[in-house]
């Protein structure tokens, strides 16, 4: 009997765009584009990569991708490749998610916790 497993095709093409990092946390490197990019709130947004995806460790958890678990399919008009290959693009993505830093309800898991830091 043969079985057959489909997989979204978003998914093939993140999971062939991983970076060599991928697997480690990488805390200095999400403080730096954090820092960056979401100014003052750069405190809850690193807590959000460290809860949704270890620093950065696990980028895939489909239909969540990247450090900070961009729901792609919430999203469409993310590139999925992009999302969790550049961190700096994801990171952009979220802060635009976000409303510049004033909605943290995306990330609901860590909503409670992250955004009263």
């Amino acid at each position: 009997m043969k079985v057959t497993l489909l997989i979204p095709a978003m998914l093939c093409v993140a999971v062939l765009a991983q970076p060599a990092f991928a697997g480690t946390p990488q805390p200095e490197r999400l403080a730096v584009i954090s820092q960056h990019v979401f100014g003052q709130y750069a405190p809850q947004f690193e807590c959000i990569a460290h809860h949704e995806s270890t620093d950065g460790a696990n980028l895939y958890n489909y239909p969540n991708l990247g450090p900070w678990q961009i729901d792609v399919q919430a999203h469409a008009w993310v590139n999925v490749k992009r999302v969790v290959s550049d961190w700096w693009y994801s990171a952009r993505i979220a802060w635009s998610i976000s409303d510049h830093g004033q909605d943290f309800s995306p990330w609901a898991a860590d909503y409670s916790y992250c955004s009263n830091l």
